[in-house]
Parts: structure tokens; sequence; C-alpha cells
């Protein structure tokens, strides 16, 4: 079961984060990591299609920096060339 806080959604990435990220971390680089995979489905589906585009904020203090760091390289690194190899198949 997830933690008190997160869905089932948020709990089950695994980010390459330097200590155990709290909730706030976990939810923010959940949220940036499906809006860039829902904007990769989108441009795959239509090239022509605009990006989607996330607006995110957090406090200070909250470790964004880190947060956004380690979601899109978790993206870029995993996600996308699973992608890649689907469409090319």
């Amino acid at each position: 079961a997830a933690p008190t806080g997160e869905s089932s959604d948020e709990a089950a990435i695994k980010f390459p984060f330097p200590f155990t990220p709290y909730n706030v971390q976990q939810r923010l680089m959940t949220q940036i990591f499906q809006v860039m995979d829902q904007s990769d489905d989108r441009r795959r589906a239509d090239p022509e299609a605009p990006a989607c585009v996330g607006i995110f904020e957090s406090p200070t203090g909250t470790g964004k920096s880190l947060s956004i760091l380690c979601s899109s390289l978790h993206w870029l690194l995993n996600s996308y060339p699973t992608k890649r190899r689907r469409s090319l198949e």
C-alpha cells in the first residue's frame, strides 16, 4: 500500500534520489515525470501536437531543484528509450 498522502502511482515510481524523498518531493517528481511522459505520447501520436506544459509550485526549501533533476533524468534514461524502441519495432 502507498504511504499516507500518496497514490499508488506515486509510490510505484522509484526515482534515483540520494536519500528517501519526502512526500512533497515524491509527488513533485511523479507529476513532472507524468507531464513529460504525456507530452511524449501526445507528440508521438501527432508530431504537430503542442507539447504538454507543467506549472509546478512548492515552498522554499522543499528540494525542487533536486526533484526536477531526478525526475527528468529518470524519464530521459528509462522511459524515453523504452518508448523509442517500441516505436521503431
